[in-house]
C-alpha cells in the first residue's frame, strides 16, 4: 500500500484466485452499486474463477441489493436475458467484443478502481483515491453511451447483409 498523504492514490496488488476474491469481497464490502467493464471471457477466467469466486459473489451482491451498471462485449454464447439481468439488479449495455477484447475487467465502486487480468495469470489491482474514481466514472458513462451506438449501428449492419 502506498500512502503519502491525503491526496496520494492507495494502491494494492492481488495474485490468484484468492486475490481476485478479496477484490470482489471489498466490493461487497463498500455495499454501493458500481460500474464495470467486463471484456469476453477467457478460458482461465471460466474455468477458476467463475465458478469459485463470481458466482458467489453476484448471490451475495443480489441479496445486499448492490445494482451492477455494466458494459459487457458480445459473443455467441452469451445470455441476452434483460429481465433476468434487471432480477439480478444488472443494468448492461452490450458492445460488439471487436471494441473491447482484453482480458481485463474493470469496476469503479466507491472511491476505488479495480483492474482485474486474466491474461496467463490472474492478477488485480485497486486504486483507492476520490478524484480518480469519480474521473473514472464520468468515463464510464461517456463510454456506455457510445458503447449503445456502436451496439445498435452493428445489429443494423447484421440485418442489412
Amino acid at each position: 500500500m502506498y500512502v503519502l498523504g491525503t491526496e496520494k492514490p492507495q494502491v494494492r496488488f492481488y495474485e490468484g484466485v484468492g486475490g481476485l476474491k478479496k477484490i470482489y469481497d471489498d466490493i461487497l464490502a463498500e455495499g454501493k452499486d458500481f460500474q464495470f467493464v467486463r471484456s469476453v471471457y477467457d478460458p482461465i477466467y471460466t474455468k477458476e474463477l467463475e465458478p469459485k469466486v463470481t458466482r458467489p459473489f453476484v448471490k451475495k451482491r443480489v441479496a445486499k441489493g448492490i445494482k451492477a451498471y455494466s458494459i459487457t462485449t458480445d459473443q455467441p454464447k452469451a445470455l441476452h436475458d434483460a429481465e433476468k439481468d434487471r432480477a439480478m439488479n444488472h443494468f448492461r449495455q452490450w458492445v460488439p467484443k471487436e471494441y473491447y477484447d482484453a482480458p481485463v475487467e474493470i469496476n469503479i465502486y466507491g472511491d476505488k478502481i479495480a483492474f482485474l487480468s486474466f491474461g496467463k495469470d490472474l492478477t488485480g489491482v485497486i486504486v483507492e483515491n476520490k478524484n480518480i474514481a469519480e474521473a473514472m466514472r464520468k468515463v464510464f458513462v461517456m463510454a456506455r453511451r457510445g458503447a449503445k451506438e456502436f451496439y445498435e449501428a452493428s445489429k443494423e449492419n447484421m440485418k442489412n447483409n
